[in-house]
């Protein structure tokens, strides 16, 4: 086993089969040329994947640690209501005029040490009230920015996995294109051997392999960059080679039909979590807006208690040693910043008013184009479905046709193109189709189906 699969399965991610290049299953084998470049070859499904984006995935990371800070900002504004405390130890010394018993005075020293306990209570009531409630809703919106984020991380995976299976379905392709075109050629040499074809088919058929062998060198690129770029969302080693499943991109008995657009806008305006947190950012403007006025108006009550020792006095006229047990006061304050405090936070409350407005109008957008898009993939897969069998059929009859003599070498050279064409096109629709469901989900604040 590998050290990526023991990663892979120490947190918890157990489908994955990691397998050496020369063992690779031939169902869904890594080009040679591909596996050479790997540290590892790895086959893995999109719940994997998924998984695997949750435990390592570095936004996610970063959103747990915003959500941190907004804990910490919370237990801050609760603590503003508590007292502070001070635990020490006084130490006085005295020399000259020291009093005596019975009130009179003398020469000499005086040393005392004494532990005491301070506490302090400085609060604006209405400001820690409003401020407590504004940290809890911005935590509520770091709540719904992370699980957003999540949401995001997921469906950015789910692309890249949908894109790792199409460049994987160009890439075989390419190279059924290359095998066919080296049948030809291999027919058309026997052919102009044995005096029954022409040296122009020949180069023909030979030109047509280079071409098929340079779209696959292409295609077997493309598909590296994909690996490469799944890799990379989860936070793997870019030399590590990634296969999509077999039936990573499966075909549907029946293509789904899209709920009608208002269900979807609903549902998005629902569930949408990176809407729901920018409802709780308003909610903390508001608040914050009141604690700005507390903050400025008042009014403010402090008040400090003092224990210690009871201090060595010894007659009424004593006034060396004295302590005040305690303090209180209230009062309000007025100044001239209060308007401008005011307008700042009113032009905060505007701001986020607008900015959840304009997020609004995107997701009404993108659950639109996500619709238009689920629609035409699959009104598009009868089509390609239809033309694929179309082109494999018409290839069959010009390769019978070549054998007979009733065809010639540009006959099946033009039906191996349009087979090409028509078998990534089916594919290229398979994936739009599969891209499209779960991006409306995605969009519409569901879990991906």
């Amino acid at each position: 086993m590998t050290r990526l699969a023991a990663m892979l399965l120490a947190v918890g991610i157990f489908p994955i089969v990691p397998t050496q290049a020369q063992e690779l299953p031939s169902a869904n084998a890594a080009p040679s040329e591909l596996a050479a470049l790997a540290g590892d070859v790895v086959t893995i499904d999109l719940p994997t994947a998924l998984k695997l984006s949750r435990a390592r995935n570095l936004d996610i990371a970063e959103a747990q640690a915003r959500l941190k800070q907004g804990r910490g900002l919370v237990s801050s504004a609760i603590g503003a209501l508590l007292p502070t405390a001070s635990l020490g130890v006084g130490a006085v010394g005295i020399e000259g005029a020291v009093p005596a018993a019975g009130g009179a005075y003398q020469v000499g020293q005086f040393h005392r040490v004494s532990p005491f306990a301070l506490a302090n209570w400085i609060i604006n009531p209405g400001q820690a009230v409003f401020d407590i409630l504004a940290a809890r809703r911005r935590l509520g919106a770091a709540k719904d920015d992370a699980t957003f984020v999540g949401d995001r991380v997921e469906h950015d995976v789910v692309m890249g996995y949908y894109g790792l299976a199409l460049a994987q379905a160009r890439v075989q392709t390419t190279t059924r294109r290359v095998e066919e075109s080296r049948e030809l050629l291999r027919l058309s040499q026997a052919r102009e051997n044995a005096g029954l074809g022409l040296a122009l088919d020949t180069q023909r058929a030979r030109e047509a392999s280079a071409t098929a062998a340079i779209a696959q060198m292409a295609a077997l690129n493309d598909y590296y960059a994909a690996s490469v770029g799944l890799a990379k969302l989860l936070d793997l080693t870019p030399v590590t080679l990634l296969l999509p499943a077999a039936d990573a991109l499966k075909e549907p008995s029946a293509p789904a039909e899209p709920p009608q657009l208002d269900l979807l806008l609903t549902s998005a305006v629902t569930h949408r979590s990176d809407l729901a947190a920018l409802r709780r950012q308003i909610g903390a403007s508001d608040a914050a807006k009141v604690a700005v006025l507390f903050a400025t108006l008042g009014p403010q009550l402090q008040g400090s208690a003092l224990a210690s020792n009871t201090p060595p006095t010894t007659g009424i006229n004593d006034t060396m040693f004295r302590q005040q047990p305690y303090s209180a006061s209230a009062a309000i304050t007025l100044t001239g910043s209060v308007f401008g405090k005011a307008q700042m936070a009113s032009a905060n409350r505007a701001l986020a008013d607008v900015a959840a407005r304009r997020k609004l109008e995107e997701v009404r957008a993108e659950v639109v184009t996500a619709r238009q898009n689920v629609l035409a993939a699959s009104r598009s897969l009868a089509l390609v479905r239809e033309r694929l069998a179309a082109g494999e059929a018409a290839l069959a009859l010009a390769n019978a046709g070549l054998r007979s003599g009733t065809s010639i070498a540009f006959d099946v050279l033009t039906a191996q193109t349009v087979v090409q064409d028509a078998r990534f096109a089916h594919a290229q629709v398979l994936a739009q189709y599969c891209s499209a469901l779960a991006t409306l989900d995605f969009v519409t604040g569901q879990k991906a189906s």
